[in-house]
């Protein structure tokens, strides 16, 4: 997260782990969305997880055991981030 509140990632991508919304390896930073409220990131293993300045949790990449937490009867790998349930209003 850069200073304007970006997200960059790079790296291996082979489930979409980056978020960029593809499956291709990125050997430098790339901008992930267009959002520059991003606050807070967590990389998994081949999954990443942000809160962006609002506190919503985005979870996207691998989701083989259900990691990114959003739901449904679904393993579906994701290549964007995709917004998961405010856990404030889950408590």
């Amino acid at each position: 997260i850069n200073e304007v509140g970006e997200l960059y990632a790079w790296g291996y991508n082979n489930l979409g782990q980056l978020g960029d919304g593809t499956r291709v390896d990125k050997h430098k930073p790339t901008k992930i969305g267009t959002s520059t409220n991003w606050k807070s990131i967590a990389a998994g293993y081949r999954h990443s997880l942000a809160i962006n300045k609002d506190d919503e949790l985005y979870a996207w990449g691998s989701n083989e055991h259900g990691q990114l937490g959003n739901g449904g009867d679904t393993n579906a790998h994701k290549t964007i981030p995709v917004k998961i349930k405010n856990l404030v209003s889950e408590l």
